[in-house]
């Protein structure tokens, strides 16, 4: 008789080998950016780019409506 087993502590994300506990690691550290009004307008587009990739690697940042 053949049993599988899930290991999640091993689960990878998307066959990054990057495991989910990693995932939620990075996701809890990696906040969204503000800018000033000092800011020029590229490094205003580099924070909403760089904020757009947080939302869509970890949902779980997007700004509460």
């Amino acid at each position: 008789m053949i049993s599988a087993v899930t290991l999640t502590g091993c689960a990878t994300t998307m066959g990054s080998g990057v495991t989910d506990s990693q995932l939620r690691r990075v996701c809890g550290l990696w906040q969204p950016i503000s800018w000033s009004s000092q800011d020029t307008d590229l490094t205003i587009e580099e924070v909403k780019i760089n904020n757009a990739k947080n939302v869509a690697f970890c949902p779980e940042n997007a700004p509460k409506k």
